[in-house]
């Protein structure tokens, strides 16, 4: 400072002395965005880990073993209980029934897949196959149904179709599960007799028992009431140029989905039943494989009624029909019309 008390060449003196003036604040940052990446992941890593303790606790072997259910009985005569075999998408289930029969006597076994799919995908066993299980049990046969890998009941959204669609391709159009039933089946089971093993199925199921006994020779017999036989004709155009434009080698899929792809191929006798107001499957879908059969000279028996219906015919009419048939020896008649003993459906699909 000059005599005068002013500071040299403007100069100012400095607040802080001799030390040095903190730098300037930063700006501060945002950390809302952050904070909910965090809660995100979070909340995806809660729904994983409660996906698989809830797999955990559905199947405590995790799949790498065959688990099996405690038995209990469904009324007289019959017992049942349920297994969960490895492979597969995880749906790959089993619900074995039992005939009281003296601890020596070896019976038959019938083999059946839920119905209710569209041929392209599969199902999970539920309550209501029951009544296509109980009537050949009471009637002295064993049963294994079997669930089909890539279940799509929930119709949840195309994405969930074209994975369901995936997973049953990749179980050979559910020859997959068919044959895992039966291999467990003649490994597991001493009460069958494995040189009578057959194969029926109503609907979707029915297409299914007409596959396996195209493919498995194990099978002695087969039963299919209502099959959808040309499964490539349910599509129309567009529908079929977007799954082949979505899934990999659809085509062939398709055509492996299709028991008349192969209807000659079948060497067992078969038993086809339809009705005649059934407006689910056509009467020429059932008809024209039945006419393939007798072209092969394969031994079939074509069971009709004029009513009843895609579903009560069936149970009114062709599961009795077709325990006779089993119980006579499987014999071929190329028609055999039946007296309905059900009214005419109303909606084709009862």
């Amino acid at each position: 400072m000059n005599p005068q008390g002013q500071y040299p060449y403007g100069a100012q003196p400095n607040p802080y002395g001799n030390r040095q003036p903190p730098p300037p604040m930063r700006p501060q940052r945002d950390m809302t965005q952050p904070f909910a990446i965090v809660i995100g992941v979070v909340l995806v890593l809660f729904m994983v880990v409660g996906e698989l303790i809830r797999h955990i606790a559905a199947h405590p072997q995790g799949h790498s073993s065959i688990v099996v259910g405690p038995t209990r009985s469904l009324g007289p005569g019959v017992t049942w209980h349920k297994v969960d075999l490895p492979g597969g998408d995880g749906t790959r289930t089993l619900w074995v029934y039992l005939p009281s029969s003296p601890a020596t006597a070896k019976v038959p076994c019938i083999f059946i897949a839920p119905a209710g799919s569209s041929c392209l995908d599969g199902m999970k066993l539920a309550e209501g196959d029951r009544p296509e299980h109980l009537p050949y049990v009471r009637a002295g046969y064993a049963v294994v149904a079997y669930s089909l890998d890539g279940d799509f009941s929930d119709r949840a959204s195309a994405a969930s179709e074209v994975h369901a669609i995936e997973s049953f391709r990749d179980a050979h159009a559910g020859l997959d599960n068919e044959r895992a039933a039966v291999d467990y089946a003649i490994a597991n089971i001493p009460q069958i007799d494995t040189k009578r093993l057959y194969a029926a199925g109503h609907s979707s199921a029915g297409t299914m028992a007409l596959l396996a006994a195209e493919n498995d020779r194990r099978l002695v017999g087969c039963i299919a009431y209502a099959p959808r036989c040309d499964v490539s004709s349910e599509l129309d155009k567009d529908e079929r140029e977007a799954l082949t434009s979505r899934i990999d080698g659809f085509d062939q899929f398709l055509s492996n989905c299709s028991p008349s792809t192969k209807a000659t191929s079948i060497r067992c006798p078969v038993f086809l039943f339809h009705a005649a107001d059934d407006e689910t499957i056509p009467t020429g879908d059932v008809e024209g494989f039945a006419s393939k059969l007798k072209t092969a000279d394969s031994s079939v028996t074509y069971c009709h009624v004029a009513s009843g219906g895609h579903y009560d015919s069936m149970i009114d009419d062709g599961i009795p029909q077709a325990i006779n048939w089993l119980q006579g020896g499987m014999p071929t008649t190329p028609d055999l019309p039946v007296t309905s003993t059900t009214p005419p459906s109303t909606d084709g699909a009862s």
